[in-house]
């Protein structure tokens, strides 16, 4: 026979306070299996327009994932962007979908694929940590905390 125990118990209290603390050092993911890592913002002086985010977003989901919009408190916008060379110039160009199969990941760096912080309320100062939130296709939304470096 199973015998229900309740959590008022102190032990069992403490497990879940334990428990509760050990869910909350994990890494950030959602429930549709997202998972961001390395995450971080280039600090940038003080009435600079736009920040460059970088960060490896990894889909460790069984279905595909597609990221329709990004947005941060403290920022007018949060676009996804898009480095590639053509015709010995660097262009960059704003993705509307940034597309992660199962399993894949997307790396954002510099020089490369990155978010770009749009308009901040203020300037953001090396340390200070920058709540992103992404938001896929089906409405989704993973919270992201990027360090500012």
């Amino acid at each position: 026979m199973i015998r229900a125990v309740p959590l008022a118990t102190p032990p069992m209290r403490r497990y879940a306070c334990l428990l509760l603390i050990l869910l909350g050092a994990m890494p950030l993911a959602a429930a549709d299996g997202l998972v961001v890592r390395d995450a971080w913002i280039r600090a940038a002086p003080p009435g600079a327009v736009v920040l460059a985010g970088y960060a490896t977003i990894e889909n460790r989901g069984a279905s595909s994932v597609r990221l329709v919009d990004a947005s941060a408190p403290g920022f007018a916008r949060v676009e996804f962007h898009q480095m590639r060379m053509a015709d010995g110039v660097m262009k960059m160009r704003r993705l509307d979908v940034v597309e992660l199969p199962a399993g894949a990941s997307v790396a954002f760096g510099p020089g490369a694929d990155h978010l770009m912080l749009h308009e901040p309320e203020r300037a953001p100062v090396k340390g200070q940590r920058i709540e992103v939130e992404l938001v896929d296709a089906a409405g989704r939304r993973t919270p992201a905390s990027f360090e500012v470096r």
